[in-house]
């Protein structure tokens, strides 16, 4: 399977197949390499299609790419991809008619600008912020949700320093690079990019009490996220792997689009960095991390 591991779609996955009854080294088998750069991944890839493994696993949209790569054939489950009709990975939702299904997210660019007002609803005292974001990625969707973030960072009189990386080193480089005078705030995009050492750009937020606004990854110590529940994205993932262990075919099985987001606050970092956050902001959180 081309995932990584220690991520909560990951966890959602091994839960979700163990309560289908599979059992690691038992009756399943899960090859989960550990590498720094997605790039690497292309040469596990190659191994699972020569190995003969029945299913790839991917975790997001650039990882999926790697596997439709190296593979027309063997079955590929995503969880998530962003707009998986205009990457190429399926023809609908429907009928995916490809060797790969799985979850999709859909954001339209107005959710950046939303995430940015929670943000700020947070932690109001943000003047100065940093986004860092994937420059590696060539979706306009993406591009126009930088562009989102500018406007409304502009109205809410945040003022953006841009920080494109194509590196997870990179993005910890501009994090250690920062200080309380230079930012008030760090806002991390979504991004498969931010999937491995992600604990690393936390670590460092949180020793220069700055607060982060991350993907998913308050239960590790980010501050603030507004995002899919990916544990809960990986069990769905679970039974898309099972179908096709069972012999149905990913392009016949239809395309979902999980639509629920929730909005979490580690309270726990909010001590570590001195920060109080609104109490109108936890009566609306979905999470409470204590």
């Amino acid at each position: 399977m081309l995932i990584k591991p220690d991520r909560p779609q990951i966890r959602g996955l091994r839960d979700g197949l163990r309560e289908l009854g599979y059992i690691e080294n038992q009756n399943l088998r899960l090859e989960m390499p550990t590498v720094r750069k997605p790039e690497e991944l292309r040469s596990h890839a190659k191994d699972y299609v020569k190995h003969g493994m029945n299913v790839i696993v991917t975790t997001g949209t650039f990882e999926t790419w790697i596997a439709k790569e190296v593979t027309q054939q063997l079955p590929i489950v995503f969880m998530p991809v962003a707009d998986p009709i205009n990457a190429g990975f399926v023809r609908s939702f429907p009928r995916p008619g490809t060797n790969l299904t799985g979850l999709a997210l859909i954001r339209d660019v107005d959710s950046y600008g939303k995430q940015l007002e929670m943000f700020k609803e947070a932690v109001p005292s943000i003047g100065k912020l940093v986004i860092i974001y994937d420059a590696r990625s060539e979706n306009h969707l993406a591009s126009e949700g930088v562009a989102q973030l500018k406007k409304v960072a502009s109205h809410l009189n945040v003022a953006v320093d841009e920080r494109p990386v194509r590196e997870i080193r990179e993005a910890e480089q501009v994090v250690a690079s920062l200080s309380k005078s230079s930012a008030d705030g760090v806002f991390v995009t979504c991004s498969s990019l931010f999937g491995g050492g992600f604990e690393n750009i936390i670590a460092l937020a949180i020793e220069k009490k700055l607060p982060l606004f991350s993907c998913g990854w308050t239960h590790q110590g980010g501050l603030v996220s507004l995002s899919l529940d990916f544990y809960q994205v990986g069990r769905r993932g679970g039974w898309y792997v099972d179908q096709i262990l069972r012999g149905a075919k990913p392009a016949d099985l239809p395309v979902e689009v999980p639509l629920r987001y929730e909005l979490t606050i580690n309270l726990k970092t909010a001590n570590a960095i001195g920060l109080e956050i609104p109490a109108t902001v936890l009566q609306r959180a979905d999470k409470v991390i204590r």
